[in-house]
């Protein structure tokens, strides 16, 4: 009598559920490497203007899904305070461009070109803005529209330069686009209006000292501290757009899962006989259940590697139809979802190996018509 061995089955039911493993775990992946480029990209500006204190509106604790707007006379007014040394007023607007007969959104920053903070954070290319006529824009955007250095582009009817390029102002659903600061403010007629102030203080000054003087001279407005303002930003993205890319990489976690339990449900009912054969023969439970749990492993190990290959051809695909979309992860993470992936195995076969507590040792005697 020969037995079939139960740990390999059929080539191609092995190949398609590696597949269907490849894709979840591929899945899972580009999810995670793209919320965490979000996570980064969103706070990336306000990281690299490196401002010891942000000044905003009452009220107000972020820029990323909050509106900030104060007069200018109250952003310099903190300049009263011996401690700091620099106060930058910036304004930030969401303006449209005409690009190839589509309209495309810009954050469009506001800022003084004297002013030692924020500007663009980085100039990739070109250079910093020299007057009232030029812009210099995140260079993923310009990529993207295929836009070039000493091109012009209108924003409500002004003609405006392309002097540079600008990079860490990719925030992925958005991008930011740098103009003076009165060039900003005759767009929406208001010449007196900002958005926020970012502060450096004196050297050897302290920020919980600043931030205690600020506030005590003018209790009318909020003031953060570079790291509380980051935390505040970051928090606004893990409430929206990041928690629903969570929620979805948490749910391809449990379809792999069911899928895979369900697999190996179907195979152990498939190779019932060979299993009651087997116990029989006297093989203990455990031994088993460890045969589909290294069926299991084989399986996630199999699949899981496939998709962790398949994830930089993908990445590469996406920066060219999506340059805004950056995706990083790095191999400790990668190999997390790896980990992963093989403890999702794991569970599922504990839970399929359930099915042979009903199978009894008697049923291999039964003739083959039965």
């Amino acid at each position: 009598m020969r037995i079939r061995n139960p740990l390999l089955g059929e080539v191609g039911r092995f190949a398609m559920t590696v597949a269907a493993i490849g894709a979840c775990t591929l899945m899972m992946v580009f999810l995670w490497a793209t919320y965490q480029s979000v996570n980064a990209g969103a706070v990336d500006y306000i990281r690299r203007t490196r401002a010891d204190i942000w000044m905003l509106q009452a009220n107000a604790t972020n820029i990323i899904r909050g509106s900030s707007i104060m007069t200018l006379e109250e952003g310099q007014a903190v300049l009263e305070t011996k401690a700091v040394a620099s106060a930058s007023p910036v304004l930030l607007l969401l303006s449209s461009v005409k690009l190839q007969g589509r309209f495309y959104t810009l954050f469009l920053t506001g800022y003084r070109r004297e002013a030692p903070t924020g500007g663009p954070p980085i100039i990739a290319a070109g250079r910093a803005l020299a007057g009232d006529d030029e812009i210099v824009l995140d260079e993923v955007f310009a990529r993207k529209h295929h836009l070039v250095l000493g091109q012009t582009l209108e924003i409500q009817g002004v003609p405006l330069q392309v002097v540079g390029l600008s990079r860490g102002t990719n925030a992925m659903v958005i991008q930011y686009a740098f103009v003076s600061l009165e060039r900003a403010q005759g767009f929406i007629q208001l010449p007196g209006l900002i958005s926020f102030v970012a502060i450096r203080i004196g050297p050897g000054e302290t920020v919980p000292a600043v931030l205690q003087a600020l506030r005590a001279a003018q209790p009318e407005m909020n003031f953060f501290s570079d790291a509380q303002f980051i935390e505040n930003n970051v928090l606004e993205m893990q409430t929206g757009f990041l928690a629903f890319l969570f929620i979805i990489t948490l749910m391809g976690a449990l379809v792999l899962a069911v899928i895979l339990a369900l697999l190996l449900s179907l195979d152990i009912l498939e190779r019932r006989r060979d299993f009651v054969i087997m116990k029989a023969l006297g093989a203990p439970r455990s031994y088993l259940r460890g045969l589909v749990a290294a069926k299991a492993l084989l399986l996630g190990g199999c699949g899981g590697g496939l998709g962790l290959a398949l994830f930089l051809p993908l990445r590469a695909l996406v920066r060219v139809l999506a340059p805004e979309l950056e995706t990083q992860v790095y191999p400790a993470q990668m190999a997390l979802v790896l980990a992963g992936v093989l403890v999702i195995c794991l569970a599922s076969a504990l839970v399929a190996t359930r099915r042979i507590a009903g199978f009894y040792a008697l049923e291999a005697f039964r003739a083959r018509g039965d």
